[in-house]
C-alpha cells in the first residue's frame, strides 16, 4: 500500500515535463515547505494546485478518484466555478496491489488532459495516425472515454497490447476500437475473468464503470456489447463472477444485451455484428 504523501510526490514527478511545457510550477499550501507533499485537504478531498501566467490545474483525489480540473484564471484569482473539470482516473492508494506503475499511469491520463487544455496537447502515442482525444463537451476540454480512450486505458492494465494498438493504428490511419478488442484484448479480458484474476478484474470494471458512465453513445456499445455482452452471454457462471462487480446501469445494459441475443432478431443482430462490413482505407495509395 503506498502512502498518500509518496503517491502525490509521484504523481508531480511523473508530470514535471507537462508542468514545464505549460509554464505551471506547484502552489504550496500555507505552513507546507518545498520538498514535502505540496496538498490541501478539505474534508476527505485532498487537493493539489498548479498555476501559471495563463491558468491553473487542479488535482483532486477523493474516495479513490483522482479529478482534474482546469481554469484559464491565475490560481489565486480563480473562484470554484471557473474550474472546469476534464476527467477523472482511479487512483486507488488504499488498494495493496496499487504501486507506483499505477500512479505514472494515472499521471500519463493527467498530463494529456492539462496539455489539451492549454494548448499543448500531443496525439495518442498509439501510432503515427492516432488521433487526438477530443471531448463532446467543447473545444476546450478533453475527453477521457471515447472509444480510442478506452482502448489506450486498457492497455495499462496490459501492456502487452501495446504492439498490437499501435499496429491498429498504422494499419488503419487512426485507432479502430472494435477491431482491436475483437482481436486482441477481449480475450485477455475473459482469460483474466475466467481465471479469477482479482486485481486485473477489479482494474477492468472501475474502468468500464467509468467510460460506461460517462462516455458517449459508442463507447457504451464498446462497452456493454462488444467487450462484455458478447462474451458473457452463452456462459451464465461467468457473468455470475462479474456481476458484482458492475455498477447499475452498466449491469442493466449487460444483461439487457445478453437477453437481446437469445431472441430470434438478436440472433439476427448478432450475425451481423459478428461478420462486420470490412474497413477500407481512405489512404490514397502513391504509384
Amino acid at each position: 500500500m503506498i502512502e498518500l504523501t509518496s503517491a502525490v510526490q509521484t504523481l508531480l514527478k511523473s508530470m514535471e515535463e507537462t508542468m514545464t511545457l505549460c509554464g505551471l510550477s506547484v502552489v504550496y499550501p500555507e505552513g507546507i515547505k518545498k520538498g514535502e507533499a505540496p496538498f490541501e485537504t478539505d474534508g476527505d478531498k485532498h487537493i493539489i494546485t498548479l498555476s501559471s501566467n495563463s491558468g491553473a490545474a487542479r488535482i483532486e483525489l477523493a474516495e479513490g478518484k483522482l479529478y482534474v480540473l482546469c481554469t484559464n484564471k491565475k490560481a489565486s484569482e480563480a473562484q470554484e466555478n471557473d474550474y472546469q473539470q476534464l476527467a477523472v482516473s482511479l487512483l486507488e492508494i488504499d488498494d495493496a496491489s496499487f504501486d507506483t506503475k499505477d500512479i505514472k499511469s494515472v499521471a500519463n491520463e493527467l498530463c494529456e488532459s492539462v496539455e489539451k487544455f492549454f494548448g499543448k496537447s500531443k496525439k495518442i502515442t498509439v501510432g503515427k495516425e492516432a488521433k487526438t482525444a477530443v471531448k463532446k463537451g467543447g473545444k476546450n476540454s478533453t475527453v477521457t472515454y471515447e472509444p480510442e480512450n478506452l482502448a489506450v486505458r486498457i492497455t495499462n492494465i496490459y501492456p502487452e497490447l501495446k504492439e498490437a494498438l499501435d499496429a491498429n493504428s498504422e494499419k488503419y490511419e487512426m485507432i479502430l476500437p472494435e477491431e482491436f478488442f475483437k482481436e486482441h484484448a477481449n480475450k485477455l479480458i475473459i482469460d483474466s475473468i475466467k481465471n479469477g484474476d482479482q486485481q486485473k478484474i477489479k482494474k477492468l470494471f472501475n474502468v468500464f464503470n467509468m467510460f460506461y458512465e460517462e462516455g458517449p453513445k459508442d463507447t457504451q456499445s464498446l462497452v456493454a456489447v462488444s467487450i462484455l455482452g458478447m462474451n458473457l452471454k452463452d456462459d451464465s457462471q461467468l457473468l455470475e463472477k462479474v456481476e458484482g462487480y458492475m455498477e447499475k446501469d452498466l449491469k442493466s445494459a449487460v444483461t439487457s444485451v445478453i437477453r437481446y441475443f437469445s431472441t430470434l432478431s438478436g440472433k439476427k443482430a448478432l450475425k451481423s455484428i459478428q461478420n462486420p462490413t470490412p474497413y477500407v482505407s481512405k489512404r490514397i495509395k502513391k504509384k
